[in-house]
């Protein structure tokens, strides 16, 4: 039972009792009982007596006072809460009254839905406080209530409102509200007759609706995460899930209810016969999640459900590339939202995001859920620890905050001393202009530091020693970093040395640490939230200190780090073609492609911009007190910071995560440390790619992490920009004076100009900042967990090929018993075409499985070619007339006419080839009942016959058939033929050594044929010729179609393992993707090296005229064999220059020398060995003319080095003419020429706009003085 509150005849006082005032805490509560008002006077009349009446008792007379006491604090304690409960109830009814009608309103029409939703974000702050103080009342409810309050804070940093999720989350805060009967039960403790309490029954209960509540949220997270088309296309399985999840919120609100009125029957709470019934319209009301889900559909989802199923559903849509471009189009979202990366080939960016959205879509939607979950979890650990984190901070300034409040005066609100003091020696109100509160600083403690004898450091702090920071997650063994200082090292007590950072020469820093929102005023909220914001032990001019001058260090030392780490990745990506890096410590052939994209990606440009960026500090720190300081905070920073990205894996998902990890504050204050830690842990992931084999989704999500952080620094950035437009007129010039400049480069015009870009593979000189290696020795690599990695790694080769063509096609069903139809079961054969020279197999050999054939003759099944599974589909008239249709899954299509064989028990006839066009899927079916052949495009060429053969003969038995791809005729032929397929079997079931080397050498040998014919629009490349072609149609012709379906599957990667991708870079003479060494043109390139003209080998003699451009054999070209990126492109074009103009003036120099013996009449017209210029060979020792190669690397020096590799950037000297330099002329000349036609375009078009609107205007002129001057009058 609650405990009765104590009273003042409980105990004999026998002095007289004073006079009691009665206080403002005492006074009455409006809205609170008459009980509760009575209650709160006796108590301050009781506190105020014991308090008076303390000096009076005896030693027995105070212990059972002392006992009393205690007793009284906590009823006090217990009644307060339950007061507090109901005070805050009674005060926002009106709000948990629309809150628990808001579910109602989702069954109204679409205005009503709409204010309904926007009326949600500011309900639920109201609801989550009210949550807490019921948590504090009831703490067993509180597994329920954090959950629900994390989900709904975590989700409120998003930008993106999607309805239904907030109808979810709107759902989920009406199952919450049941929660608020419990304001009036006063001992949920109480046993029932049976013995338990209403605790115990409500346990189970709130234990799974937190579970349910964090499932919930992180589906929604998921789901959010996804880009519009994604989750269009899975719309109905997405939705599916989410309203199972609306519905158990449902069930579990009715639960509550139940065990609310259990507890009301059993008579254990007498006073609380009646429960409020806060949401009663729901109680009638049959409205199940889904139904609500299906009516919040905007526009532009409708149009998009609708658009896939006019065009036969989302596989159908999926299997065309047209077709995902006009959803993209739909959607608004653009290309970007679905791929990471832009090739530049549109068509080629749309396959990828087509084959993406197919991996999403065919993604069980259950595992995904489940992965994504112990992320969410983590982010609510780390959202947890952060508000701890904060009510911690808080706590200990709450006393003073209350006290001051009751106070006259401004400064008084302030928190510490000092800043109380020169706010009233100033009068200053509310706020004050940023730079004189700065200004005004110096003076204050210089006359405090004069009167103080050195020191200004509180009495009560023992040390200026910060503590250890609250990590919210067990740190790493690499968080541990400068944890041994803690302990046993202190910093000097005297901080009279940080008075000379409080001045005019740090006004800028100081003034932006204190004006966090950059609006130019200081408040007295930001000047408390910064003073409460310094480390333990910190006094306020240490503080002020680091912010003048410590912390523009720091970030030259982030910097310094930055480009460190980079360096490291390329050496394992061996760019650093100067660097002896042996073998084994350079990535896989097999992950190079990847690593190549993702240090090419847009967001390497960001950091780049953000270095290049930042005014570094100038000179050393001499000061070793301020660099103990640096030291102290950059490490503690860092620390934290590891702790909360260990906390969620260092997985950035959204930019909602960013605040997470960096807590509260302007996030230009951690985003140099946030990144280095990000790339060190992306190098680690590096140093596993030198062993093992990556999933290509790592780099993408590595990518998607960097991303998200600037996506959070952008919103930083339009911030900032609305803030300074009203100020001054150029922004970017603003920015440039803000944070040391360190945004300036990020706003505005981002457009990559690889000749300014400082990512260099090589250490730059810097002789303000030591730079250590990033790396890690092998020991450290040694130990770097697989776990780090989110899909694991790929070392062994999983396809699911075989296992589905095993349970797919089965050879032995070709003799269907009478119940089924007499085509049913297995078939094999091919697609033959006979041109003018050769009889062949068109698209290999197929096989069949048809699995039913209706009533009506249509026709349905599967097969497998070479190139993929095909879907079967067609029709079998009375006749015996087949029509077959087999579609790819990228809609190519094969349409066979022909008939069945009764005594053969063969299918043969006609085909044509083509693609599927905008038609409905299902209405295959149907074309096949008509000769209608619209759906192909026919692709037969002239004098060709096509015609298709299958049989119920086994796959694997077809290449014994004699003649080639024909059925065996005569007897010994049909004996042959039997006699060789028994003898396969036999080899194949026992895996004799016989066959397992044929099917070796005819696997290498099929592979061999298949990457060079797939290589043949690329340069260089090895076509194959005539027989190489015979013999590559042959071996598909009898080949089966599933070890030629899983040796295709191996193209992709053993081109990406043998060739070099330029990241689809074209030649721009024979637009051959080039694939092995890119030549790049030194002339025909523009001054930011942002564009140029490319070429491969192939074309390496020929001229190229291109508008701006007028390319000549005779330009030096620089030759480059692997992916060269932006920091190595800045430096290469200027030094290969610079070498070509040399080597070419050496050989003009050999020329003339000749030329010089030529007239003198030496001997074999060369010159005197005093007057000869040799240029020799460096592998060959023979002397070189032009044309020649000349490495970029050896002619650095003044001869010819002696560590040349192959690998070297060579460069090509085809004379010893002087480069022209009008192609860059030209180049200019062309682009003034395309804008000043852009810019006279826009005057024709404005021309046009000015005119239309005169004519306008004349009209309604006219028309006014119509009704000012009647046609009528005199006057006319």
């Amino acid at each position: 039972m609650y405990p009765r509150k104590l009273s003042l005849n409980m105990l004999a006082i026998d002095k007289p009792l004073p006079d009691i005032q009665v206080t403002d805490s005492a006074r009455s509560i409006e809205g609170a009982s008459e009980e509760v008002n009575r209650q709160r006077f006796i108590d301050q009349a009781w506190k105020s007596n014991l308090t008076l009446q303390a000096d009076d008792l005896s030693k027995t007379e105070r212990t059972v006072s002392s006992i009393i006491q205690k007793t009284s604090d906590v009823a006090t304690e217990s009644y307060s809460a339950y007061e507090s409960v109901n005070s805050f109830y009674a005060a926002n009814q009106a709000v948990f009254a629309a809150a628990a009608s808001s579910i109602v309103n989702l069954n109204g029409d679409s205005t009503l839905i709409d204010v309904t939703m926007s009326t949600f974000a500011e309900y639920c702050p109201v609801i989550l406080r009210g949550l807490d103080s019921l948590s504090q009342l009831h703490p067993f409810i509180g597994i329920a209530t954090k959950a629900f309050s994390l989900v709904i804070v975590m989700d409120a940093a998003r930008r993106e409102n999607n309805k239904k999720v907030i109808a979810l989350k709107m759902q989920m805060q009406d199952m919450m509200l049941v929660l608020f009967d419990l304001r009036r039960v006063k001992d949920p403790e109480e046993r029932d007759p049976e013995g338990n309490t209403f605790q115990d029954r409500m346990g189970a209960l709130l234990k799974k609706i937190a579970e349910d509540i964090t499932e919930c949220g992180s589906a929604c997270d998921h789901y959010l995460k996804k880009s519009f088309v994604a989750k269009t296309l899975k719309s109905l399985k997405y939705e599916s899930r989410l309203a199972k999840y609306g519905d158990k919120f449902t069930k579990h609100r009715q639960q509550l209810k139940f065990a609310l009125t259990v507890h009301t029957a059993l008579g254990v709470d007498s006073a609380n016969t009646k429960l409020d019934s806060l949401s009663s319209q729901t109680e009638s009301l049959q409205l199940t999640m889904s139904s609500i889900l299906r009516k919040l559909d905007t526009p532009r989802e409708k149009e998009s459900q609708a658009f896939i199923e006019n065009h036969g559903g989302p596989e159908a849509c999926l299997q065309d590339n047209q077709l995902i471009k006009e959803l993209i189009k739909i959607s608004g979202e653009g290309l970007s939202s679905i791929t990471l990366h832009r090739t530049g080939d549109d068509a080629m960016d749309m396959t990828i995001a087509r084959e993406k959205l197919t991996r999403e879509y065919a993604r069980d939607l259950d595992q995904a859920f489940d992965k994504n979950l112990q992320l969410f979890q983590r982010k609510m650990e780390a959202q947890e620890k952060q508000l701890q984190t904060f009510f911690q901070d808080s706590l200990h300034t709450e006393a003073e905050h209350i006290i001051s409040a009751l106070t006259a005066g401004a400064h008084d609100r302030l928190v510490d001393v000092d800043m109380q003091a020169l706010w009233k020696d100033n009068d200053w109100k509310g706020s004050v202009k940023a730079r004189h509160f700065v200004l005004a600083l110096q003076d204050f403690y210089s006359d405090k530091m004069s009167g103080s004898k050195g020191s200004i450091v509180p009495p009560i702090l023992p040390t200026l020693l910060p503590e250890p920071p609250l990590s919210p997650v067990p740190l790493s063994a690499a968080s541990t970093v400068a944890s041994a200082d803690w302990a046993v090292t202190s910093l000097p007590r005297d901080d009279s040395w940080a008075l000379r950072y409080i001045g005019v020469a740090h006004v800028q820093p100081i003034l932006e640490a204190v004006d966090d929102d950059g609006t130019g005023f200081v408040s007295i909220k930001e000047v408390n939230t910064f003073a409460t914001s310094k480390p333990n032990g910190w006094s306020l001019p240490v503080w002020i200190a680091y912010w003048a001058a410590g912390w523009q260090v720091g970030l030259t030392q982030y910097k310094a780090k930055i480009h460190a780490v980079i360096r490291e990745m390329y050496k394992i990506i061996d760019y650093d073609t100067r660097a002896e890096s042996p073998q084994d410590k350079r990535a896989l052939r097999a992950n190079r492609k990847l690593i190549d994209q993702y240090l090419d990606d847009d967001v390497f440009h960001r950091i780049d911009l953000l270095l290049r960026s930042l005014h570094p500090a100038k000179t050393r720190v001499q000061d070793a007190k301020l660099k103990q300081v640096i030291d102290f905070y950059t490490s503690s920073e860092q620390i934290r910071l590891e702790g909360y990205l260990e906390g969620v894996a260092y997985d950035i998902d959204t930019p909602a995560t960013v605040p997470l990890v960096t807590g509260p504050g302007r996030i230009e204050r951690f985003i140099m440390p946030f990144i280095y830690l990000l790339l060190k842990r992306h190098l680690k992931v590096f140093y596993i790619a030198r062993t093992h084999v990556l999933d290509p989704e790592e780099f993408g999500d590595l990518t998607s992490s960097l991303e998200n952080v600037f996506s959070a620094l952008d919103e930083r950035i339009a911030s900032l920009e609305a803030i300074f437009k009203q100020t001054v007129p150029d922004v970017a010039k603003r920015l440039g004076n803000y944070a040391f400049g360190l945004l300036q480069l990020s706003y505005g015009d981002r457009l990559r100009k690889p000749n300014k870009n400082s990512l260099s593979p090589w250490e730059e000189d810097s002789s303000n900042i030591d730079v250590e290696s990033e790396g890690e020795d092998d020991d450290e690599i040694a130990r770097i967990p697989l776990s780090i990695l989110k899909y694991g790694v790929k070392d062994t080769l999983e396809s699911q090929i075989y296992k589905h063509s095993i349970s797919t096609f089965d050879y032995n069903d070709n003799n269907p018993d009478t119940s089924r139809h007499f085509l049913s079961g297995y078939w094999a054969g091919n697609l033959w075409t006979q041109d003018w020279e050769e009889f062949y197999s068109t698209q290999g050999l197929f096989q069949i499985s048809i699995t039913n054939v209706n009533d009506a003759g249509e026709i349905t099944g599967v097969a497998e070619a070479y190139q993929g599974l095909l879907t079967v589909s067609g029709l079998i008239t009375s006749e015996n007339h087949v029509r077959l249709v087999l579609l790819y899954e990228d809609k190519d299509l094969v349409t066979c006419e022909g008939s069945w064989n009764s005594e053969r028990n063969v299918l043969s006839g006609t085909f044509t080839t083509g693609r599927l066009r905008k038609r409905k899927r299902k209405a295959i079916a149907n074309d096949a009942a008509s000769s209608n052949t619209s759906t192909t495009k026919v692709t037969r060429k002239k004098k060709e016959t096509t015609t298709f053969l299958f049989t119920r003969t086994p796959a694997f038995a077809w290449r014994f058939h004699t003649p080639f791809g024909q059925l065996s005729t005569t007897p010994r032929a049909r004996w042959a033929f039997a006699c060789n397929a028994v003898l396969d079997l036999v080899r194949r079931r026992s895996g004799s050594w016989h066959y397992l080397r044929n099917r070796t050498g005819e696997r290498t040998r099929f592979l061999e044929l298949l990457v060079r014919r797939e290589v043949e629009d690329c340069s260089p490349s090895n076509p194959l010729s005539a027989e190489e072609g015979k013999e590559h149609r042959v071996m598909l012709a009898t080949i089966h179609p599933t070890d030629a379906r899983f040796y295709y599957s191996l193209v992709p990667s053993i081109i990406e393992a043998t060739y070099t991708d330029h990241l689809d870079c074209s030649c721009s003479k024979c637009d051959k993707t080039i694939i092995q060494s890119r030549l790049i043109c030194l002339t025909c390139i523009r001054n930011d090296l942002s564009r140029g003209l490319d070429f491969c080998l192939e074309c390496l003699e020929l001229s190229k005229n291109t508008k701006g451009y007028k390319h000549v054999p005779s330009h030096a070209m620089l030759k480059v064999d692997s992916v060269i990126l932006d920091g190595l492109l800045a430096w290469a074009i200027p030094e290969a220059r610079h070498v070509a103009t040399r080597v070419k003036r050496v050989f003009r120099t050999k020329q003339s020398r000749i030329n010089e013996a030529q007239q003198e009449g030496t001997k074999d017209a060369r010159p005197k060995k005093s007057k000869r210029m040799e240029t020799m060979c460096c592998c060959c020792g023979k002397e070189v003319n032009t044309p020649c190669w000349v490495c970029l690397f050896c002619m650095l020096s003044d001869g010819p080095a002696s560590w040349h590799e192959h690998k070297d950037h060579l460069i090509r000297i085809h004379d010893a003419e002087e480069a022209e330099e009008l192609s860059a002329t030209d180049a200019k000349l062309s682009l003034v020429e395309n804008r000043l036609v852009g810019v006279e375009n826009q005057f024709i078009e404005f021309k046009g706009v000015v005119n239309e609107r005169l004519s306008q205007l004349e009209d309604t002129l006219q028309k006014i003085l119509l009704h000012v001057v009647p046609n009528d009058s005199p006057s006319q």
